[in-house]
């Protein structure tokens, strides 16, 4: 089979495009070096264009071992949605948004956070539903990943906060907020690389 030519988009998005998703945007493409079928890129509700990174977001990804300075803000548009295998959303109220986009979106709409603690919950038997995917089409693997992934929704520890789910708007915050964002967003990107990586190889 002639591998696929289009690869498996994965949006990040938040509010202003500006400190979150750039962020999220770029240590999951870091964690992903080496996949090719597999895209990511970011947007936002009501992305700041035109607008600079703030220096702590750019120190904040370095710490995380990645360069944002060079990212432009955009805005996250049905384009965008149509083009999003799977969008990862910074907090609750930009999942909310997307899906408002589009109703049917909410299946492969989540927030980071709580696409990182489903993957997690994947397992080793359940993947084999992908097996019968060739290799050569990740883009068909990875969304029966992501379809795999919505049906464990409602599996996971209820939290005592929803806001559990989302990671904490750093703008205008103290650099140790935009570093505490800048490690919830690597944790839950590392989760969600595994998952990746386990779905393209079974």
């Amino acid at each position: 089979m002639i591998p696929s030519s289009t690869p498996f988009v994965i949006t990040m998005v938040c509010t202003g495009n500006l400190c979150r998703s750039p962020l999220a945007e770029r240590v999951l493409q870091s964690r992903l070096a080496g996949f090719s079928d597999v895209a990511v890129t970011s947007g936002g509700i009501d992305a700041a264009v035109g607008a600079v990174l703030p220096d702590p977001a750019v120190q904040a990804a370095r710490g995380q071992g990645v360069d944002v300075s060079g990212h432009l803000p955009r805005t996250f548009g049905d384009d965008d949605l149509a083009r999003s295998g799977l969008v990862l959303a910074l907090a609750r109220e930009h999942r909310k948004a997307v899906v408002t986009m589009h109703a049917r979106a909410s299946r492969r709409t989540f927030t980071l956070i709580e696409f990182g603690r489903l993957a997690d919950e994947v397992t080793d038997d359940e993947l084999v539903a992908i097996a019968d995917v060739p290799h050569a089409d990740a883009p068909a693997r990875l969304q029966k990943a992501v379809t795999l992934v919505a049906s464990l929704r409602g599996h996971l520890p209820v939290t005592k906060s929803a806001a559990a789910w989302d990671v904490a708007d750093p703008y205008r915050g103290t650099a140790s907020e935009y570093e505490r964002a800048a490690r919830e967003i690597a944790r839950a990107s590392e989760q969600t690389a595994r998952l990746i990586a386990r779905a393209l190889a079974v």
